[in-house]
């Protein structure tokens, strides 16, 4: 199957109208609302093992693989990764006139992906059901976030490759075996070989002041473009809990080196300090300021033990996706594709689950919800477990 002319420049629509998109947004001035003092980069570091897989989900009666099946991913996070040629691909926002200080933390993935049809008792090529697909990649990435403004930017650059030289055929058989599950025979039918090229960008901003610490709703916006999948998304996120500031750094995570302050009444913060420096502690001032903020600056943020619940629904619109059409250079060679008139051009994926985290540890376990994906698929179901810890 030869890729039309009108397909390509669809694409390469896609991909101007997202950059442009984007780069208005990242331009675009917020108001000054608090007054950080915080590190430029984040000098920690952080190993983070994600783990996805339909086994995981809360509906026993439908485990089964189908559609996305397995993913495996390891996250490795630090500044040095910034020495990687690929950081001059990362977005980052332009600087204020403020002088602000942001907060960057970059990353380096490994990680594998696997797509299976609804039934993989058989070595028959189901023709209503998605094709069999692997995808094994690493990407670099750039978490941005600003403490002043309220809002993270996300980039990643990713390289890959599909098929059978992502052995994911391999490792699917291999961790049946071991567990007892059913053997899956139609790996012979999968995706053909092709290399991927993908770029991601995800922008995530508070869209209204905080009512109660309790709470929390974030606005974002993304993208992904490149030879793998292409789509643009918008969503939101609610958290409800005990959390750390989603902007006080990259990870949220509990640092006592950071001292940014959260709340947007910096004239009392800036009065308070008065306060303490003139050692009067325990004066009627002191007393009084602190009522009006309800607690003191310093045990406001920065929590040592979190625990909070998060859902977070996202609609995106998608022009293709390899792991049902094929690589770009690979169609013709394919067995079994889903035809283009056959992707479903929108869908909604929502992930929700809970958090629990105590200084540099962080585990999450979440649920995923995706309507289908093609005209004749289904919706699916899987489970997601997230180890995240700094040193």
């Amino acid at each position: 199957m030869k890729i039309s002319l009108l397909s390509i420049y669809r694409r390469w629509l896609l991909i101007a109208l997202l950059f442009s998109g984007l780069s208005i947004t990242a331009s675009a001035q917020v108001s000054n609302d608090t007054t950080p003092v915080g590190p430029k980069e984040t000098s920690r570091k952080y190993v983070r093992l994600m783990f996805e897989n339909d086994i995981l989900q809360l509906r026993p009666n439908d485990i089964r693989d189908h559609d996305f099946t397995n993913g495996v991913r390891l996250d490795l996070m630090g500044n040095f990764w910034g020495k990687l040629p690929t950081r001059f691909l990362l977005l980052e926002f332009p600087e204020e006139p403020d002088r602000r200080k942001y907060d960057y933390l970059y990353s380096f993935s490994i990680g594998q992906e696997m797509y299976t049809p609804d039934s993989i008792e058989t070595t028959a090529i189901l023709r209503d059901d998605r094709p069999y697909a692997g995808w094994l990649y690493m990407s670099s990435a750039l978490v941005t976030t600003d403490p002043v403004g309220k809002r993270k930017l996300t980039s990643s650059f990713g390289l890959g490759i599909m098929g059978p030289l992502s052995r994911s055929d391999s490792v699917q058989s291999f961790i049946h075996r071991i567990f007892g599950f059913t053997h899956p025979a139609g790996w012979g039918n999968q995706i053909a070989n092709d290399i991927g090229v993908s770029y991601a960008v995800r922008y995530e901003a508070r869209l209204s002041p905080q009512f109660h610490r309790a709470f929390d709703l974030i606005g974002m916006v993304e993208g992904h473009i490149g030879t793998v999948t292409n789509y643009i998304g918008t969503g939101v996120m609610l958290r409800i809990g005990q959390f750390n500031d989603y902007f006080q750094n990259a990870t949220g995570l509990y640092d006592s080196r950071l001292a940014t302050r959260l709340v947007a009444q910096p004239k009392l913060y800036s009065r308070m300090d008065s306060v303490k420096r003139e050692r009067l502690d325990n004066s009627t001032e002191f007393k009084r300021l602190s009522k009006r903020l309800k607690r003191k600056p310093e045990s406001f943020n920065n929590r040592r033990f979190q625990a909070y619940g998060f859902i977070r629904p996202i609609a995106r619109a998608v022009l293709d996706n390899s792991f049902l059409q094929g690589g770009w250079t690979s169609r013709s060679r394919n067995v079994h594709i889903i035809p283009s008139e056959d992707i479903e051009r929108f869908y909604v994926n929502v992930e929700y689950g809970g958090v629990l985290s105590f200084g540099q540890l962080q585990l999450t376990y979440s649920q995923s919800f995706r309507t289908r994906e093609f005209r004749q698929g289904k919706t699916q179901q899987w489970g997601r477990l997230s180890l995240l810890f700094g040193f």
